[in-house]
């Protein structure tokens, strides 16, 4: 009995560690738990000790392995859809000025590509509507992957079908 009371208040000072984003310490907490007391759940508590410390240990190599992979991508100046997994961090690990300046960092950027992609789609535009869709096209293909959304695409797409069309009108009427 006295047992389960000290493996109970075990498990809510891990939960405090987790609060606190200090998921090492939680699951250091909880190996203090006797192994007979780790599959049930204790008095007041709604969760086991196993089922708290495996989410726990998730949580640590979720921030390790996103760590390491967004490590990488800095260091190749891989930014694409970066954002995310930066995201993702800081949400695990709030405390952490790093992280948090290179998700603003990263937010900045992203809105930087946004109006880089709709200056291009505006200019684009402009050239479709005098009847430069080829001229268009090569504007818009100039954009970076980054740049290049579903919309920049689908308008690649119907400005190459449309000046297809337009040589195609032009090759008949010759013809007549």
């Amino acid at each position: 009995r006295q047992q389960e009371e000290v493996a109970a208040a075990k498990l809510k000072e891990a939960a405090r560690h987790e609060a606190a984003h200090n998921y090492l310490s939680g699951v250091m907490t909880l190996a203090m738990v006797p192994e007979s007391l780790r599959r049930g759940i204790l008095p007041g508590a709604t969760e086991s000790v196993k089922f708290v410390s495996d989410r726990l240990q998730g949580k640590i190599n979720t921030v390790k392995q996103t760590e390491e992979a967004i490590r990488k991508r800095v260091k190749e100046k891989s930014y694409f859809q970066l954002l995310p997994e930066a995201r993702k961090l800081l949400d695990l690990c709030p405390e952490r000025s790093d992280v948090r300046r290179l998700v603003e960092s990263l937010e900045k950027r992203e809105e930087k590509q946004k109006l880089i992609a709709k200056n291009a789609i505006r200019q684009a535009t402009a050239l479709a509507n005098k009847g430069s869709y080829s001229e268009a096209v090569n504007l818009l293909k100039r954009l970076g992957s980054e740049q290049a959304a579903g919309d920049v695409k689908r308008l690649i797409a119907d400005y190459e079908d449309t000046a297809a069309r337009l040589l195609a009108a032009k090759t008949r009427v010759r013809e007549l």
